[in-house]
């Protein structure tokens, strides 16, 4: 199983961040963040007309996907689209979940996993609206046709159990094409509600995976409601090239919250080939000793005119991996993040004792 993309707004909590990092990116009136699945934030829509939504970009058609969410909803908008599998850039609705409410005056709700038919190929039991409880929502689709090549198929789980699933189903929209390459997460609340709760509906821990090839891998069918967590620049280590600008302490100076601080302090490339690397703080002990993937997430502009490039490295047992150059203008300041889900070092799942001990993060000058 390959991660292609994880957020748990723990580090991009602040509307610019994600406008920074996603391809599309919209806010209504009122807060976008509230506190998420044991601490954090998560992605909010509160009472009224307004919605809340990103969309990832999977960077090339697929027709097979894993995606999965922490959901916290009561009374949430009657027929929201909480996540939505797209075709292309027109915005072609391929896949998507559902919310529907049980009645006008109750905050219960069930998902509903649709394909645009009048009816919806799937639904779960009623979730609970109060007392509030984030739910885990997975879904593992394949998308297709019934009998089709390939045959549609899906799996979906509320708290890692299995609530809907089918093969040789239709899991696209009548006569369009079997692939996806992007997902919209969206919040959305409802106007109409006159609980006395307010309406609200959250998301949070979001993943999105590859389904594997060949069987298999242990987390094939899903990682199981995984919980994301910022860890945060600790220290200098190995190399540390570049010029500081605001103190002399680089660790100081890159660990800024989400809304980074501008010009005020940061560290600057002079050459090519400059070097910059750090140690973490220890891994919150609400991660297990496997970890299955890590994102490592740089703000950086260009202070003449024109393009150069630059790279998020990671530095196992010495040896630098990731270092995929891309280019940073003179436009401002924009954030680039780098996901890795094996350690490269040995082919296999992260560990929680080797990122605390052997793994150093940081970026280079190219």
């Amino acid at each position: 199983m390959a991660v292609r993309a994880i957020e748990g707004f723990e580090v991009n909590g602040s509307t610019s961040a994600l406008l920074d990092v996603y391809e599309a990116v919209e806010f209504d009136d009122g807060d976008a963040f509230v506190d998420g699945y044991r601490g954090g934030s998560a992605l909010l829509s509160e009472t009224g007309e307004r919605h809340s939504r990103i969309t990832i970009s999977l960077g090339a058609n697929h027709n097979q996907i894993i995606l999965g969410m922490r959901v916290l909803a009561v009374a949430p908008k009657d027929g929201t689209q909480a996540a939505i599998l797209w075709k292309d850039l027109a915005g072609e609705a391929k896949l998507w979940i559902q919310v529907r409410r049980i009645s006008p005056v109750s905050p219960d709700y069930v998902l509903e996993l649709r394909n645009g038919d009048p009816d919806p190929i799937a639904s779960t039991p009623t979730i609970k609206g109060e007392p509030w409880a984030w739910a885990a929502v997975e879904l593992r689709a394949i998308i297709g046709a019934a009998l089709g090549a390939p045959p549609g198929e899906f799996e979906l789980r509320i708290d890692r159990a299995t609530v809907a699933s089918e093969s040789d189903v239709n899991t696209i929209a009548q006569g369009s094409a079997a692939v996806v390459n992007r997902v919209e997460f969206r919040a959305h609340a409802d106007s109409d509600w006159t609980g006395d709760e307010p309406s609200f509906m959250a998301i949070d821990d979001i993943y999105i995976a590859d389904v594997p090839a060949s069987p298999g891998d242990e987390v094939a069918d899903f990682l199981g409601a995984p919980v994301l967590r910022e860890n945060r620049v600790a220290a200098e280590a190995v190399l540390n090239e570049w010029t500081p600008h605001g103190g002399s302490d680089h660790a100081l100076l890159v660990d800024d919250p989400p809304d980074h601080d501008g010009d005020t302090t940061y560290l600057e490339a002079e050459t090519d080939s400059d070097e910059e690397y750090f140690t973490r703080e220890p891994v919150s002990d609400e991660i297990g000793d496997e970890i299955y993937a890590i994102k490592v997430q740089t703000v950086a502009r260009l202070n003449v005119t024109g393009t150069k490039n630059m790279a998020q490295v990671v530095r196992v047992d010495g040896s630098a991996y990731g270092n995929v150059s891309y280019p940073v203008n003179s436009m401002g300041y924009k954030r680039r993040e780098l996901v890795m889900d094996t350690d490269p070092s040995i082919g296999g799942r992260w560990q929680k004792e080797r990122i605390e001990n052997d793994v150093k993060t940081g970026f280079t000058s190219v």
